[in-house]
């Protein structure tokens, strides 16, 4: 099972997580990008602009073509496009049937001096230790590539001493590897070691369920312990380590100055594991910030030696321990070093740990005198409606700094509404909800949309989705999205929502008072009959800026009235999902035709719809010839 938290959740839940990427990458990974400097030249084929007569019109910087059914034979249409396209900063094209040939002329467009793409996906495309000499001069020789995702690549030890060699490179500019899925053993981390030593660039190292073993471990922890590593973020996760790693990882955290995110989970760690941990995690040299621990078959007593670290450690901001049996008396004691003055940490995550709402009691006392903990996920866990108001009523205490909780799947029903629906109201820091998979039904969600009314709500995220809503009760959050002058971020997913709901919540974001610019509607009864609606928001000109609609068969005919609202003047739109929306390479064509007008769309993700070669050869044509639009020189 791999990590949770800032990794996998249940398919139900899967909205909240899969949309994250459509958001930018932290810590800097991917410089901003400029769509609106002059070119000198750019070649469209027979058409070529004289310096300073052209300005980029597309802005598209994110291209996701995951799982479209396309092969290595329109690869040469990708490499031009990568030639021709410097407004394209990420371009996705996992779980394609590629080959290493395809990659070959790939990595010749990544080194063209016009290529700017940061970062290249190319999970589960069928590649072996073959292309990694090419992929090795690639980390070198691309002035841009920033980020490489090659998971699920059959790359082994021999391929990935090939890609160490680039790394090795002083030229070499990649910040963010990750070769998780790629039949690695032990063997290779003594490259991967050496590797870490003299790149100075490589700051995310992502080595998920490859059978490394605690002798890979060790081999890494030398190179974490010299003072000339610079990794920041490596994660561990599923790679068959025991609780003899902890004692080597507990040796590099008491000396490592850069380390600052250890991701561990699905690993038989266990408590004598944790407890190894916490000793390199105490030590005043250790810079850790983050540390997965899911699934690591954790149990309560572990938690006393946890809740000792928050009192003692500087750093750690954020512990991951979802899917671990810690129970309510694990969770008592974390409340106790919780609740401590020098407690530092921020970020908790709780998710399916056994929980009831005997705990619930423990949890408020920690929100009503924490004034650090700003993140708290229970997710998962039967806490029932009877023990949790208990918590509710504490995120009205004026003292209390949440701003995040994450309750979905917690048992609970519109029974509870009321009570939330006064902490909407009333909570002095609350900005961000998730009650996913929790049946509220269309009673529960109308008294929400009472408290999400109030002048006084501060509501920024609400996730209701997989809570059994219908399209009853859209009008009534239609209403608040024409009211709610906070709410940034609206979470339907997976309900059942379908048309005439739509068509509803259409009206409330086509009303001059809604602010709401992010709309999640994953996994809903959507077809194309809504479309038409939609359009008319898009070219309204509204606050609509991210729209997910992934996971509701649409067709082409769906896809054809949302392009007609793309192409309109006044639409802003800057990231739209259309994932497993049921599109063909027919409708490619109306896709290409947006790029021609729109001047708002950076993020497109059109992942899993059969639009084979022929669809891709459709967009690769229509982002060239609709890069650039002429202008007269001044």
């Amino acid at each position: 099972m791999q990590q949770l938290g800032p990794g996998t959740r249940p398919l139900w839940q899967v909205s909240y997580r899969m949309s994250a990427s459509l958001t930018a990458p932290s810590g800097g990974l991917i410089s901003d990008i400029h769509p609106n400097v002059t070119l000198s030249a750019l070649d469209l084929g027979d058409h070529k602009m004289e310096e300073g007569a052209a300005r980029p019109v597309c802005k598209l910087q994110k291209l996701d073509l995951n799982d479209c059914e396309f092969t290595g034979s329109c690869c040469g249409d990708l490499s031009s496009l990568l030639r021709a396209a410097p407004f394209l900063a990420e371009l996705e094209i996992s779980d394609n049937t590629l080959d290493d040939s395809a990659v070959r002329q790939l990595c010749e467009a990544l080194k063209n001096p016009g290529c700017r793409l940061q970062k290249l996906g190319m999970g589960s495309c069928s590649l072996t230790e073959t292309c990694c000499g090419d992929l090795a001069t690639l980390l070198f020789a691309s002035e841009s590539l920033t980020e490489l995702d090659l998971d699920d690549n059959e790359l082994k030890d021999p391929g990935v001493k090939l890609l160490c060699e680039g790394l090795k490179n002083q030229a070499c500019k990649i910040q963010k590897l990750e070769i998780g899925h790629c039949s690695l053993t032990d063997l290779c981390c003594e490259d991967l070691a050496s590797a870490l030593l003299l790149n100075r660039s490589l700051v995310v190292l992502d080595l998920v369920s490859n059978k490394l073993g605690d002798a890979g471990v060790r081999h890494l922890c030398e190179s974490l312990r010299h003072p000339d590593c610079s990794l920041q973020k490596l994660r561990l996760i599923n790679c068959s380590l025991t609780r003899s790693s902890c004692e080597h990882l507990a040796s590099a955290l008491s000396t490592n100055r850069f380390l600052t995110d250890l991701i561990l989970g699905s690993n038989e760690l266990r408590d004598l594991g944790v407890y190894q941990l916490c000793e390199g995690l105490k030590s005043p040299n250790c810079r850790l910030q983050t540390l997965g621990l899911t699934d690591a078959s954790l149990t309560g007593p572990c938690c006393t030696d946890l809740a000792s670290l928050f009192i003692v450690n500087e750093s750690l901001k954020e512990l991951i321990l979802p899917q671990n049996n810690l129970s309510d008396s694990g969770v008592k004691q974390l409340c106790e070093g919780l609740k401590h003055p020098n407690c530092k940490l921020q970020t908790l995550w709780l998710d399916t740990c056994g929980l009831t709402g005997s705990c619930c009691a423990d949890v408020a006392g920690v929100l009503s005198s924490n004034q650090v903990l700003t993140e708290l996920h229970l997710a998962d866990n039967k806490l029932g409606d009877t023990e949790v108001p208990l918590i509710f009523e504490a995120l009205r205490h004026p003292d209390c700094k949440i701003q995040k909780l994450w309750i979905w799947n917690c048992s609970l029903t519109a029974a509870c509404c009321r009570d939330l629906a006064s902490v909407l109201s009333a909570s002095p820091s609350l900005i961000e909800l998730e009650m996913c998979g929790n049946e509220l039904g269309d009673a529960g969600v109308k008294e929400l949309c009472e408290g999400l009314k109030h002048p006084g709500c501060k509501m920024q995220s609400m996730g209701i989705g997989s809570c059994s809503i219908t399209d009853s009760c859209c009008s009534e959050i239609a209403s608040v999205l024409r009211i709610n002058q906070s709410l940034t971020e609206l979470d339907l997913s997976d309900n059942q929502v379908g048309d005439s709901g739509m068509i509803l919540l259409c009206e409330g974001f086509k009303h001059p008072n809604c602010k709401v610019p992010r709309l999640r509607l994953w996994m809903c009864p959507l077809t194309g009959s809504c479309c038409a609606a939609l359009s008319s928001v898009l070219s309204g000109g509204g606050s609509l800026t991210e729209l997910i609609l992934s996971y509701s068969p649409l067709g082409d005919s769906g896809l054809k009235h949302l392009c007609e609202g793309l192409k309109h003047p006044c639409c802003k739109l800057k990231k739209l999902a259309l994932i497993h929306c049921g599109f063909t390479s027919a409708s490619s064509a109306d896709l290409a035709s947006v790029f021609s007008t729109n001047h708002s769309l950076i993020e497109l993700d059109v992942a899993d719809n059969k639009i084979g070669d022929a669809g891709v050869r459709h967009l690769c044509k229509g982002l060239k010839q609709h890069g650039c639009e002429r202008q007269e020189p001044a």
